[in-house]
């Protein structure tokens, strides 16, 4: 078992900030076109490149994870993942 404090990471809650004019690296018309591209896919498009990008946030999440704890087992990776997602108030 994972000592709770092993696999502590804070919860999105505790990162926000408040930002009153983002930062954007997308110039105005590259923005036109993907909005563009965006109407034209429908909504069986935007969803799948939701789930696309759902994925690949997710990976990186976790190899994130890895490549600061290398010593974790799969399970220890899963319950750092999930503690990060959801937060510790949802683990006994």
């Amino acid at each position: 078992m994972v000592p709770r404090t092993a696999v502590f990471c804070p919860s999105f809650m505790d990162l926000k900030q408040t930002v009153s004019d983002p930062v954007s690296d997308t110039s105005a018309r590259a923005a036109a076109v993907q909005l563009a591209l965006y109407r034209e896919a429908g909504p069986s498009g935007r969803a799948k490149v939701a789930v696309e990008l759902s994925d690949a946030v997710r990976e990186t999440a976790i190899a994130g994870i890895r490549r600061r704890h290398p010593e974790y087992s799969e399970r220890e990776v899963a319950i750092y993942f999930l503690r990060l997602v959801y937060g510790l108030g949802t683990w006994p």
